[in-house]
């Protein structure tokens, strides 16, 4: 299988820094919670319009990713 020429600079990069020692990948993600505490706590962001006014009190971190992408 060939390549094109935008997909080896890519691999070149991505092997340069991992040379350098960088992590490319990196896979943590500190202060996540889980999204069932998210959903438990839902009632405390439930009123936008206050949100929007007030601004947030508590923040919500998760993380994940994507499984399926439809564009229309």
């Amino acid at each position: 299988m060939e390549y094109s020429k935008e997909s080896q600079d890519r691999q070149k990069k991505i092997q340069d820094l991992k040379d350098a020692g960088v992590v490319v990948y990196a896979n943590n993600f500190h202060g996540k919670q889980d999204i069932a505490d998210i959903r438990a706590r839902e009632s405390e962001v439930q009123d936008a319009e206050k949100l929007m006014q007030d601004g947030a009190e508590k923040k919500f971190q998760t993380a994940g990713r994507i499984m399926l992408s439809r564009g229309m």
